[in-house]
């Protein structure tokens, strides 16, 4: 499901060039919209200065936001920032780097900051397949890596 609110629409095309700060010192330039969802907006970013390290900004739509939706957005950052504190990172989880709420106009709008992995999506990669799936040895390695990352 994507916007289709006009107010929501401006909202969002506006977040591209901004600055969000972050907890702590930290702010972040969000630069291109790389995706959409039905709860959220995801944008690259820069992290500190416009040169900045690449990071992801994953932004919840204000419609989207209820006590539930809140809750399992602030889980899912509390999970990626435990798994982020390990000894080792683990090469099959996106790195955590920050999670807060910022007000632009009147909308409060909680985001979670993560690595950004350049690659394809799995989503790209199957519908790219011909015929009725990923061959078998694909998906093995795909599947390992996901259990590995478990």
């Amino acid at each position: 499901m994507y916007t289709t609110d006009p107010r929501l629409v401006a909202l969002r095309d506006s977040l591209t060039g901004r600055t969000l700060k972050g907890s702590g010192r930290a702010q972040y330039i969000l630069r291109e919209r790389i995706g959409e969802g039905g709860q959220g907006w995801v944008f690259t970013a820069n992290w500190d200065e416009p040169g900045g390290f690449v990071v992801i900004v994953k932004v919840l739509r204000p419609d989207a936001v209820n006590a539930d939706t809140l809750r399992r957005f602030q889980r899912e950052a509390d999970v990626l920032r435990m798994l982020s504190q390990q000894g080792t990172p683990n090469p099959y989880i996106v790195r955590f780097f920050d999670h807060a709420t910022t007000t632009v106009d009147k909308y409060s709008l909680p985001f979670t900051v993560l690595e950004y992995v350049n690659g394809v999506t799995l989503e790209k990669v199957i519908d790219s397949q011909p015929g009725k799936g990923l061959p078998a040895e694909r998906t093995r390695r795909i599947l390992k890596q996901g259990s590995l990352a478990l």
